[in-house]
């Protein structure tokens, strides 16, 4: 609160605790109002005097013997002076429940303002420690304490969420060999970070990064089933139980057409579907089975590729001695 404000709820606390104490008062209760009184003026005149500590001592005394509004908004202007911000709107919201029409519209006001100022000083704390955390990260940093920087950085990014902070922590992931971290805080960057000056860094990083997970078969985070053994079984099994099939839908149909011309020849020059229908049926549905073996072979491979490629993502393919690896990121 300004200084002239501080003045003004100081006499306006006089004058309500003047004509509050004015009221009649039941006899078994005077002294106690007395005190009460007391107590609020010898907190005014701290206030005045600039003496804070005892001023927020008397009026705490004096609404300690009796709730008076006049206490409570002069403790508020006290506490608000020291950033004292809970206590201080606590009681302005009291007074704007319970106080006099007057005081009512004046308490929103100074609560809103303490709030804003609460919310300001707040952050500036924020912003010291984490300024604090990254000198210490720096220094860790200097002596060689990698992974000292990276909690100091992880400190100061859980502060603020400052995506620079997780570029930071990208490369000292790579530098501790931690390419899964680096990955994920590189992404992170870029999510976070649109149009951030490292965005060109970043993206080298994760497609190099990508390209050595590929390589060795390592998954990395946002990929889709970049991990080569797992992929490679399911391409394995699938294409080989395809072509079991095949095999297995060649042979019957071979036996079904062989079927089918001998009983054309034995019933020359005419025959009855009663004899070669059920032949011929035979040979139709063989037929289908090897058509459908191949295509499943063919979409079993496509559809591991597909998932990699749905929603605009791209897929990469690698064949390797006893594996097969796809890539891909959504």
């Amino acid at each position: 609160m300004t200084g002239r404000a501080t003045a003004g709820l100081l006499a306006l606390g006089l004058a309500l605790g003047l004509a509050l104490t004015g009221i009649g008062v039941h006899p078994a209760r005077a002294q106690t109002a007395d005190d009460a009184r007391a107590r609020f003026e010898e907190g005014l005149a701290a206030a005045d005097a600039g003496d804070d500590v005892t001023a927020e001592r008397a009026f705490r005394a004096s609404l300690a013997l009796r709730w008076s509004v006049s206490a409570a908004f002069n403790l508020a202007t006290v506490l608000a002076r020291h950033d004292s911000f809970d206590e201080a709107i606590a009681l302005l919201t009291r007074i704007e429940a319970e106080g006099p029409a007057e005081l009512q519209a004046r308490a929103r006001d100074e609560r809103r303002q303490l709030e804003a100022q609460r919310a300001s000083a707040r952050d500036e704390a924020r912003r010291a420690r984490e300024a604090a955390a990254l000198e210490r990260a720096r220094a860790a940093e200097a002596r060689g304490d990698l992974r000292g920087a990276r909690a100091a950085t992880e400190e100061a990014y859980a502060l603020t969420g400052n995506p620079a902070h997780r570029l930071a922590l990208a490369r000292l992931a790579e530098r501790l060999d931690d390419r899964a971290g680096a990955l994920a805080h590189y992404r992170g960057y870029l999510e976070s970070a649109p149009v951030g000056a490292g965005r060109a860094e970043a993206e080298a990083r994760v497609a190099a990064l990508d390209d050595a997970a590929m390589a060795d078969g390592t998954p990395g985070p946002g990929a889709t089933g970049v991990d080569g053994v797992a992929i490679g079984v399911t391409l394995g099994v699938g294409l080989a139980l395809s072509a079991v099939a095949g095999i297995v839908a060649g042979v019957l149909w071979s036996d079904a057409e062989a079927d089918y011309a001998v009983a054309r020849r034995d019933c020359a020059p005419s025959c009855g579907d009663d004899v070669v229908g059920p032949i011929a049926d035979r040979l139709v549905a063989t037929n289908a089975l090897l058509v459908t073996s191949v295509a499943l072979g063919a979409a079993t491979a496509a559809v591991v590729i597909g998932i990699a490629v749905s929603g605009g993502g791209s897929a990469e393919v690698a064949v390797g001695p006893g594996r097969v690896a796809v890539r891909g990121r959504f």
